[in-house]
C-alpha cells in the first residue's frame, strides 16, 4: 500500500505504467483527490483501464451539526467515484520537536487515515492483497450524502470499526465456519500421496477449497 497526498506526475504516461505494474502485484495507491475545489480528483487522466484497479482516492469532509460536509478546498470523488471514499480532513498530530500540538487539514491529511485503515486491515488480515484491503474499505464506509455511491462522496465516509470487525467465513461449498484466526490444518507427507487404489487421498478430498470471508474475499485456497 502506498500513501500518495499529492496530484499529477511529471512523466504521465511513465506513472500510467508504474501503476498497473504495481497493481499486477495487488498493490494499492491510496492517492488524495486535491485541493482544488474541482469536480473530479487531480489524477482523473492518468487512471486507466490497466491501472484503475490499483488506487483508490480520498476527498475530505468536515463536520457538522447533522453528518458531515465536503470540505471547503476538496475536490470531489466525481467519475472516479466507485474508486473513492471521504475521510475527515482535518486532523491533530503532536509536535515532538516544538513540544506541541498541531492541526494539519486538507485532502493530502485525509488520504493518511484512509491509507492506515488498508495498514491495520492488512495487519490483521496479512493474507489479502492491498487492492482486496481496499474492497474492504469500500464496501464498509459508511454511506453520507446522496443514497449510495455518489459524485461527492464516493462509497461514503470509511469506518473503522466495520472494515476491522470480525469475519464469518464461508467454504466455498457453502459451509459456515466460526473464525479461522489462529487455526491450522497440517497433512502430512503419509497422507498426501494417494490411498488404496479407488481411494481419494486427503489432498485429493481438500482440493479446490476457497474459504471466503464476510466481504466475500478470499482468505484461504487449498
Amino acid at each position: 500500500v502506498i500513501n500518495r497526498s499529492l496530484g499529477i506526475s511529471m512523466n504521465a504516461q511513465a506513472w500510467q505504467v508504474a501503476v498497473a505494474e504495481f497493481g499486477k502485484k495487488g498493490g494499492l495507491i491510496v492517492n488524495s483527490t486535491g485541493n482544488d475545489q474541482a469536480a473530479d480528483p487531480v489524477e482523473v487522466s492518468n487512471v486507466t483501464d490497466e491501472n484503475r484497479n490499483a488506487w483508490l482516492f480520498v476527498t475530505a469532509t468536515s463536520p457538522n451539526l447533522t453528518g458531515y460536509d465536503l470540505a471547503g478546498y476538496a475536490n470531489k470523488c466525481g467519475k472516479l467515484m466507485d474508486i473513492c471514499v471521504a475521510a475527515p480532513g482535518t486532523n491533530g498530530f503532536y509536535n515532538t520537536i516544538t513540544e506541541s500540538s498541531q492541526g494539519f487539514a486538507g485532502t493530502s491529511s485525509a488520504t493518511p487515515v484512509v491509507t492506515a485503515l488498508a495498514a491495520t486491515i492488512l495487519q490483521k488480515w496479512p493474507q489479502l492483497t492491498g487492492q482486496q484491503a481496499g474492497q474492504v474499505i469500500m464496501k464498509t464506509a459508511r454511506d453520507i450524502g446522496a443514497a449510495g455511491v455518489d459524485e461527492v462522496f464516493g462509497h461514503g465516509l470509511v469506518d473503522f470499526k466495520a472494515a476491522l470487525s470480525p469475519v464469518d467465513p464461508t467454504l466455498s461449498n457453502g459451509a459456515k465456519q466460526s473464525s479461522i484466526e489462529g487455526a491450522i490444518m497440517v497433512v502430512g507427507g503419509a497422507f498426501g500421496n494417494g490411498g488404496p487404489a479407488g481411494q481419494s487421498s486427503i489432498d485429493d478430498a481438500l482440493s479446490d477449497i476457497t474459504v471466503l470471508d464476510a466481504f466475500g474475499l478470499s482468505l484461504i485456497h487449498i
